[in-house]
């Protein structure tokens, strides 16, 4: 069914060189990445996630469109599953959200931690839990939307299925999913890849998350860009200008990020 993008995926994983070390686990992988920020925070003083201000104006690009499909983020609760830094959420937390960060890499909530710090937030309105999203184990309560960002790409197609029903185990009646991928096609994600390297992302393109919510049991799912491609090797401003042409609702396949939600 999606013969052209079996064919994307594996030009990619041939032809782009893997960041992960040899006989380096997913978890361990993680870890390393997280220490990196880590060791980054405690020398500058400042997030690495916004180092560049080409990475502010994508964070800010990210809290704007999730305000909006969410109808506002005050006192919504909100859990990241699958949390990383958590950057994005605690930037929603910020602006009235409460907010649950649920990660299996402990040097990931460890970084969270800072984060929190770093951005003042109420520590009655946070809570960062170590946790394994697949864990039989998993007791994280329920609410108003449950959410990650480049998570479900790093799994095989049943496992990311599973994964989205595993947030949806953890969303309140009425409710919102959300899920946001990396477009491994866009301007930005090839030159990081040539750059940097990739991990273990596998590329989903907009239908084929559609396809993957729907298939985990979602309703009226809807499938939207972030509007933000212009890659991080031009200036920043140039992005930050773009960005609010809109440009991205007519051209899916630039956008660097796209955002599925669902009921």
């Amino acid at each position: 069914m999606y013969k052209i993008e079996g064919f994307i995926d594996r030009a990619i994983q041939t032809v782009i060189r893997k960041n992960i070390l040899e006989g380096e686990q997913e978890v361990d992988y993680w870890e390393r990445h997280w220490e990196q920020h880590i060791l980054y925070y405690n020398k500058q003083q400042t997030p690495k996630e916004i180092e560049e201000n080409w990475w502010k104006y994508l964070y800010d690009e990210m809290v704007m469109y999730y305000e909006h499909v969410l109808d506002g983020l005050e006192d919504k609760h909100i859990c990241e599953l699958g949390s990383g830094s958590g950057y994005a959420s605690l930037l929603m937390g910020s602006k009235g959200a409460h907010v649950t960060l649920v990660d299996f890499s402990p040097k990931a909530c460890e970084y969270a931690e800072i984060i929190h710090d770093y951005l003042l937030l109420d520590r009655e309105r946070v809570n960062v839990i170590l946790e394994d999203a697949f864990s039989k184990e998993l007791n994280i309560g329920t609410y108003d939307v449950v959410w990650n960002c480049g998570v479900i790409e790093h799994y095989e197609w049943n496992q990311a299925v599973e994964l989205i029903r595993v947030m949806m185990r953890h969303v309140d009646i009425g409710g919102k999913v959300m899920v946001t991928v990396p477009n491994l096609l866009s301007p930005e994600l090839l030159y990081k890849m040539v750059i940097e390297g990739k991990g273990s992302e596998i590329f989903f393109s907009h239908r084929m998350l559609k396809k993957m919510m729907e298939e985990a049991g979602l309703q009226q799912v809807e499938i939207h860009p972030i509007n933000y491609w212009v890659p991080s090797f031009l200036p920043a401003m140039w992005a930050n200008k773009m960005r609010k042409i809109n440009l991205c609702k007519y051209i899916k396949s630039m956008a660097w990020l796209f955002n599925g939600i669902g009921t």
